[in-house]
């Protein structure tokens, strides 16, 4: 279903480069394509890098609709720099300030499931098997 919704915003940004929607679409089409590799495990950062380019796009042909559609992918982006940072501080053996991150993580992404996983919330396998 993502994937048609992909081609369809592709080919409609092949008819009018300016389409911002067009552009709206394919990141958010980028960033749920990564959430759900991030999910199954997979790399997902070329995903969500794409996704910024394409909502970087948006919020130059159309600020206000950059603004206020932009939110739900920059959601996924936001929760990966905390999940990043988690781990980070995880290693190096700060465990407070790794759960501080995880929990900001889901606080911008309720179904981060590394966040959740971290914090070892139940849900984490729970959502898992929906994918």
């Amino acid at each position: 279903m993502i994937e048609k919704a992909h081609e369809l915003y592709l080919e409609a940004i092949k008819n009018d480069f300016n389409f911002c929607f067009g552009y709206l679409g394919m990141a958010q089409t980028f960033a749920e394509l990564g959430f759900i590799a991030k999910l199954e495990g997979k790399p997902y950062r070329d995903e969500y890098l794409q996704a910024q380019r394409d909502l970087s796009k948006v919020i130059l042909l159309c600020p206000e609709t950059g603004k206020l559609w932009g939110r739900r992918v920059t959601q996924y982006l936001d929760a990966d720099v905390f999940d990043t940072s988690g781990q980070e501080m995880k290693r190096s053996g700060d465990t407070a300030g790794a759960q501080a991150q995880f929990e900001q993580a889901v606080t911008v992404l309720p179904g981060d499931v590394t966040a959740l996983r971290a914090l070892g919330n139940p849900r984490a396998q729970e959502l898992t098997r929906c994918h």
